[in-house]
This record gives C-alpha cells, sequence and structure tokens, in this order.
C-alpha cells in the first residue's frame, strides 16, 4: 500500500509530514473528529498551530474534515519533542452549544426549516437528501427545552420523522436516507492494515426479568405483570 499524504490546512500555513492520523465519523455522535501525531526537533517552533484556529484536513488531496482544531498537546524531552492535534468538522458547535432561539416554540414548519433555524447562528449549512416526501411535511408543534443541544434537539426531531442526520466532508448538517447500497468493501491488507477482534462476555445474564406497570399513572406497579426470558435462547 502506498503512503498517503496528510496535510493539514491551518491559518493559512500547511502543515504536512504528520506520522499519525485518526479519523472517526458515527451517525451517533453527528461531528467527525480526527486527530494527527507527528515527532518533531525541540526548537521546532509550532505557535502557528493554536487551538480555536479554522482547519481543513486533507489525505492525498481529498477532504476530509472541514472544522476547528480543538487541542494541542506537546510532549518535550531533552532530545525530542512530539505534538498531538485533535479536532472535529463544523458540527461540533452543534453537539457543544444550546439552541439559539427567542421562544424555544416551531409551529407548522418542516424538518428542513427548523434545522436551518437552529443551524443558522453557527453559520452551518443543511443540506436535505431525504428522497420521501412525508419526511419534510410540517410539525404542527415541536417544543425545544431551555438549555437542550442543538444536536439533541435536530437529533430528536429527524428520529420523529425516520431520517437520518449526519455531516459531510464540509462540515455542512446533512440530512438523507437509510440506505442498502453497498458503496466500497474493506479488504485486510489492502484499505486495513489492521484488524483488532474483542469478545467480550461482561454484562451478559442467563435470566432478564420485565415488570410492568400498572395502567392507571401513579399507581404502584404491578409485581404480577412479569415476564422471564433466557438471555442465550437461540445461540
Amino acid at each position: 500500500m502506498t503512503e498517503s499524504k496528510i496535510e493539514l490546512y491551518l491559518n493559512e500555513h500547511i502543515f504536512s509530514g504528520w506520522t499519525r492520523l485518526s479519523v472517526f465519523r458515527s451517525l451517533e455522535s453527528m461531528s467527525g473528529q480526527f486527530e494527527l501525531g507527528i515527532a518533531i526537533r525541540p526548537e521546532d517552533d509550532v505557535s502557528q498551530i493554536k487551538p480555536g484556529s479554522k482547519i481543513q484536513l486533507k489525505m492525498n488531496g481529498q477532504t476530509v474534515i472541514t472544522g476547528h482544531l480543538d487541542a494541542l498537546s506537546q510532549v518535550v524531552t531533552e532530545s525530542s519533542k512530539e505534538i498531538t492535534v485533535s479536532g472535529r468538522d463544523k458540527t461540533a458547535d452543534l453537539v457543544d452549544c444550546a439552541v439559539i432561539h427567542n421562544s424555544y416554540h416551531f409551529k407548522n414548519q418542516t424538518l428542513q426549516q427548523i434545522a436551518e433555524t437552529i443551524c443558522q447562528p453557527f453559520n452551518i449549512k443543511v443540506i436535505w437528501q431525504v428522497t420521501e416526501k412525508g419526511a419534510n411535511e410540517k410539525i404542527n408543534v415541536w417544543q425545544v427545552e431551555p438549555g437542550e443541544t442543538a444536536f439533541d434537539t435536530i437529533s430528536k426531531a429527524a428520529r420523529h420523522k425516520g431520517v437520518l442526520v449526519t455531516s459531510n466532508v464540509e462540515g455542512d448538517l446533512v440530512f438523507t436516507d437509510p440506505s442498502d447500497t453497498v458503496v466500497g468493501e474493506f479488504k485486510l491488507g489492502e484499505n486495513i492494515l489492521e484488524l483488532e477482534l474483542n469478545d467480550d462476555w461482561t454484562q451478559r445474564f442467563s435470566l432478564y426479568r420485565v415488570v410492568g406497570d400498572a395502567e392507571q399513572g401513579g399507581s404502584k406497579g404491578n409485581q404480577n405483570q412479569s415476564s422471564e426470558f433466557d438471555g442465550f435462547e437461540g445461540e
């Protein structure tokens, strides 16, 4: 496998020569994350690498992350210096920050409109790629809890409409349909250099008991409404 060229664009400078790279994307966390590392000389200046700076991370000329630098750590000895930088794409603001809205109340608006209103203060673009027509029908009332993060609000609204929400390499917020189309494959020795498998038996039990409550609100739970099932059934 050929060596990848990793470039970090930051403050009108291009930093390359990185020896370690980790990029993580997940539908659960929305915002893409990265971590880079390199060993340099103690006298090398890293003052241009400042947390909070806008960045764009590229691999072999292809953009991977567009966002901000979160952290810079340095380990310095008499003969060496090792730095590690990490950051996330622009949608990290939606994960960290509460919704900014006068009334926290949306009425007769579509999911796309709600998301655009929430994302506007953070200068994040919303891209709607959902093909299901009913997904963007107006929601009668959508209430935001004061202090609730933008990510939590948007994620709940997306689940309400049965669509997926994620981010792209430009840091835009993207709504899309679940897909069953295979777009690629992983092959050990080609695009996978190392594979680690773990089989964990902890938090596994032979018996699970489910206890239901009485139908009337506020009354004591009915212990008779219970059932048991074998946690290992079907294996």
